[in-house]
This record gives C-alpha cells, sequence and structure tokens, in this order.
C-alpha cells in the first residue's frame, strides 16, 4: 500500500511529510503464534504517486523501516524489533535532531496502538 504521513515539527520549522509503499503479512507460525512483519521505504517515484506541497510541508525520505512483532500463543504480550532510517531533509540544530528522534517506548506503543486489533 502507498502511504502519506506528516510529522509535525516546532516552530519555526516546516512540518515534514513522507509517503512510502508498505508491504505487511501476518503469518500464523508453527507453535500456534503469529508474526507480523512490515516492511516499508519511501519509491523513487513519490512525487508522481503522491505531488509534494511544499509550501506547507518538506519532503522527507524514509529509507528503510522494518518492524517485526511476535506473538505466542495464548500470549497477551508481543515481543518487536524494529529498525528505521530515514531523512526528514533540511537543516537542523543537532541538539533539535536528538530531541525530534524520540526513543523505542514511543514507537512501540504507538506500534501496539495502531495494531491493537490485528495482534491483540
Amino acid at each position: 500500500r502507498l502511504v502519506r504521513g506528516i510529522y509535525r515539527m516546532p516552530y519555526p520549522m516546516k512540518d515534514r511529510d513522507f509517503v512510502w509503499q508498505e508491504w505487511s503479512a501476518l503469518l500464523p507460525t508453527q507453535d500456534g503464534g503469529s508474526l507480523y512483519i512490515s516492511v516499508a521505504y519511501s519509491p523513487d517515484d513519490e512525487a508522481t504517486l503522491c505531488p509534494a506541497e511544499p509550501e506547507r510541508f518538506v519532503r522527507a525520505h524514509l529509507k528503510l523501516s522494518a518492524t517485526f512483532a511476535r506473538q505466542g500463543p495464548g500470549e497477551q504480550g508481543v515481543r518487536a524489533a524494529f529498525i528505521i532510517q530515514g531523512d526528514i531533509k533540511g537543516n537542523m540544530p543537532r541538539s533539535l535532531q536528538n530531541l525530534l528522534a524520540g526513543n523505542a517506548s514511543t514507537y512501540l506503543a504507538q506500534f501496539r496502538d495502531a495494531h491493537s486489533t490485528v495482534l491483540g
């Protein structure tokens, strides 16, 4: 699927928009559990697929994103791992980069909330 995400930036920076192609699957495991896999990247023709709006956003680029989540049979919890490499484009002070980078717990909480109907 083709996805567009808009990320709010602190003033005075412009918000960023990402366009990415995403593939995901929920697979059964041999022991009766579930394995969720998601891989995403910004396609080379993103501007054709979803035209940029330079007056409102800076078009960022997702080089690679991959998420793996495993839920064992009968388990309430999920074990997850992810990797994200992106370029938010434009000039940004290093202190602000670190502030906006987020942390694993925030990402995983958002992942859980977005996919709770799939894995829960």
